[in-house]
């Protein structure tokens, strides 16, 4: 996504892919919250995938909410 200039699909992923990865290399079972921050990043990223057929484009939202929530919960799972 980064190398076509899909920033805001890129630091979505990249957010997402961070926490599947240790959730993945730790063996913990996600949380509800995980589960449902990692369902809204399947739907941004169709929607970001939309939009890309569509204009050309990763489109307009920046989703830094989900990003700051995804980014969170990585970091406390880190912590415990």
């Amino acid at each position: 996504a980064g190398f076509l200039g899909l920033g805001h699909l890129e630091a979505l992923s990249h957010a997402g892919e961070n926490l599947l990865m240790w959730l993945r290399e730790t063996g913990a079972a996600p949380t509800r919250e995980m589960i449902s921050a990692l369902l809204s990043t399947a739907d941004a990223s169709r929607a970001m995938l939309g939009s890309l057929e569509i204009d050309g484009t990763d489109g307009e939202d920046d989703h830094a909410e989900l990003i700051a929530t995804l980014n969170r919960l990585h970091h406390e799972a880190q912590s415990v």
